[in-house]
C-alpha cells in the first residue's frame, strides 16, 4: 500500500475465451486483511503454549494440537498423527454428561467453557478449564485448555485452613466477624462459631446489627451501646464484656474484641474481630476468688495459728497471728537464720531431733498423714512458754507444684510447762 501497510487479499478468477479465440479472465479481489490477522494472532498463540489447544471435530477426533496440550496430558506428536487422540476417550466417565451438554451449547450458539478433567497418558487425572468456538466448519472447533492444578491445590489448602480455624473456633467458643457501621451498620460477616456464640442459626442469613443488639442483656445494652458509638466516632478500636441472653444456654458471659479498619483517606472502613464465650472461665474465676477469700480468712483467724513449711522446714507465709502464737516479732523471725526446727525457735531442745526426723519421714510424697507429740513455743497471755503439743502434717501441693508441707493443728495436751516436762521424759523412757 502506498503508507507502507500491507493487505492480504484473496484472488479468484475465471478464464473465458471468444469465438475468435481470444482469452480472458474473469474475477474477483477479496480483501482477507483481518482474517489474516486474526489467524496469525491464533497461530502465535497456539505456538506461544500458554494454553494447551486443540482442534477437533464434533465425533471426538482431535485433528490438531499444539505442544503445550501434548505436554500437559503426557502424549507427544506421535499419538497425535496416529489419530489416537480422541477428546471423548480422554474424559473421566463422570464428566461424560457434561460434555454432552456443553457440546450441544455448541452446536446450538458456537462456544462453550466449563470446567472439568483429563485424564493423563499415565492414567493420572488434570483439573482444567475447557473453552472453546466454532470454526467455519459447523463441526469443527478450536478449544482451549487451561491447568488449574496450582489453583486447585491452592484451593484445597484454603479449605483445609478454614476446617482448622473452624474447628480451632469451636473448641475455644470463638467467633470472628466483620462489621461496618455506615451507614446502616450491617453486619458483613459471621463465623460459624459466631453464630452459635452469639445464639443465631449457622443455616440461617446475616442478621440485622439491631436483630443481634436485641439479643444482649437488657441491663447491659445501654452500656454497649454507648461503648460501641464511642468505638464509631474515634475510629479505634475496642473491647468490653456483655451478656446475652442465649435461646438455649441462657445468660451467657461475651468478651468481644474489634479493630477499626481504616481507608486510605483516613475514614472508618469496617470494624473486624472476635467473640469469645467466657462464661466457664467467668464462673471457674469466680470460684477461686471465692476460694482464695476462704483461704485468706483462714490465715487470718485465730484458730490457724501454725505456720506454712516448705520441703526443707523454711517457713513461708508468716501471718502477724501466726507469730504473735509463738511470741515472736516479723523481725525476729527474719533475722533468725535456719528452718523450723533451728535452735530457739519453735520446737522445744528436747524434741527438735525427734521433730525433724519425724517431719522428714511425714515431707515424703508417699507417706501417709503423720503426726508426732513434742514441746512447741506459745504466747499464753504475755507469758512465752513451751507447751505439750500433737502435731499432725500432711502432704499437699500448690498451683505451681511445688511440694509443701501444712500443719494444721495444734492441740494442747497440758497447760503448764513442768507437765509438759514429765511427758516428755515419760516418752523417752518408751
Amino acid at each position: 500500500m502506498p503508507d507502507g501497510r500491507v493487505k492480504h487479499v484473496h484472488a479468484l478468477a475465471h478464464a473465458t475465451q471468444d469465438p475468435s479465440g481470444n482469452r480472458e479472465f474473469i474475477g474477483a479481489v477479496t480483501d482477507i486483511t483481518e482474517r489474516k490477522t486474526a489467524e496469525d494472532n491464533i497461530r502465535r498463540l497456539v505456538e506461544a503454549g500458554i494454553l494447551g489447544i486443540f482442534f477437533a471435530n464434533v465425533d471426538g477426533r482431535i485433528v490438531e494440537a499444539n505442544q503445550a496440550f501434548l505436554q500437559l496430558l503426557q502424549y507427544d506428536r506421535q499419538d497425535l498423527v496416529s489419530g489416537r487422540l480422541r477428546w471423548a476417550d480422554l474424559t473421566p466417565a463422570e464428566w461424560r454428561e457434561r460434555d454432552e451438554r456443553a457440546l450441544t451449547e455448541f452446536l446450538e450458539t458456537g462456544v462453550f467453557q466449563y470446567e472439568k478433567e483429563y485424564f493423563r497418558k499415565d492414567g493420572s487425572r488434570v483439573p482444567v478449564l475447557a473453552g472453546g468456538a466454532r470454526l467455519q466448519s459447523p463441526n469443527q472447533g478450536v478449544v482451549y485448555v487451561l491447568d488449574l492444578s496450582e489453583q486447585k491445590r491452592a484451593e484445597e489448602k484454603i479449605r483445609m485452613s478454614e476446617s482448622y480455624l473452624a474447628e480451632a473456633q469451636r473448641l475455644s467458643h470463638t467467633g470472628s466477624w466483620a462489621w461496618n457501621p455506615n451507614p446502616n451498620q450491617d453486619i458483613r460477616y459471621w463465623s460459624e462459631e459466631c453464630y452459635r456464640v452469639l445464639g443465631f442459626d449457622p443455616a440461617g442469613p446475616l442478621p440485622q446489627f439491631e436483630e443481634f443488639f436485641q439479643k444482649i442483656h437488657p441491663d447491659d445494652q445501654a452500656a454497649s451501646r454507648e461503648r460501641f458509638e464511642k468505638a464509631i466516632i474515634d475510629k479505634a478500636d475496642f473491647e468490653l464484656d456483655y451478656r446475652i441472653v442465649h435461646p438455649d444456654k441462657g445468660d451467657r458471659d461475651i468478651h468481644v474484641i474489634g479493630h477499626a479498619v481504616l481507608d486510605r483517606s483516613g475514614d472508618l472502613h469496617e470494624f473486624v474481630g472476635t467473640v469469645i464465650d467466657i462464661t466457664e472461665r467467668k464462673a471457674a474465676e469466680l470460684k477461686i476468688r471465692s476460694s482464695e477469700a476462704e483461704l485468706r480468712q483462714m490465715l487470718t483467724s485465730r484458730l490457724n495459728r501454725l505456720p506454712y513449711l516448705d520441703p526443707v522446714a523454711n517457713v513461708f507465709m508468716p501471718t502477724a497471728l501466726r507469730l504473735d502464737y509463738v511470741g515472736l516479732s516479723l523481725e525476729e523471725w527474719l533475722q533468725t537464720p535456719g528452718g523450723f526446727f533451728r535452735a530457739g525457735w519453735f520446737i522445744h531442745p528436747d524434741d527438735r531431733e525427734r521433730a525433724a526426723s519425724a517431719y522428714s519421714d511425714g515431707s515424703r510424697p508417699e507417706s501417709p498423714l503423720t503426726s508426732w507429740s513434742c514441746g512447741c513455743r506459745e504466747r499464753m497471755g504475755v507469758i512465752v512458754g513451751f507447751w505439750f503439743v500433737i502435731i499432725r502434717c500432711t502432704m499437699t501441693r500448690d498451683r505451681l507444684s511445688v511440694g509443701m508441707l501444712r500443719l494444721p493443728t495444734l492441740k494442747i495436751a497440758n497447760g503448764r510447762k513442768k507437765k509438759y516436762e514429765k511427758r516428755t521424759s515419760r516418752s523417752v523412757k518408751r
